[in-house]
């Protein structure tokens, strides 16, 4: 993951998912051509079950900032809509921990 990762932020910031042999961002998949950053959102929980905290934070940190759902049709909304459900998730899972840390 951690690798993968490494060659998304370096090369794809931003795009929906990256080309690994042509080293470029690509958008124009099942997401059409908007960069809303799909790997971003898709990605955000599992590096937080990994622990990697730093990619985990830029990772929210551009979904906070730059995310952004205009031009979005319906269908890709819903499956945007699943992805974002599983940040909140574990943001949910977080929040619980660090609760029952202090209990």
């Amino acid at each position: 993951m951690k690798h993968a990762w490494d060659n998304y932020e370096k090369y794809a910031w931003g795009a929906n998912e990256l080309r690994p042999i042509s080293k470029r961002g690509h958008s124009a998949s099942i997401f059409g051509s908007l960069s809303l950053g799909a790997t971003i959102i898709d990605a955000a929980d599992t590096l937080y079950v990994m622990e990697l905290m730093d990619e985990y934070k830029k990772a929210r940190d551009w979904i906070a900032t730059s995310f952004n759902f205009e031009g979005v049709g319906k269908s890709l909304l819903l499956m945007i809509v699943i992805m974002i459900f599983a940040y909140f998730f574990i943001m949910h899972i977080q929040h619980m921990f660090i609760a029952q840390l202090w209990c």
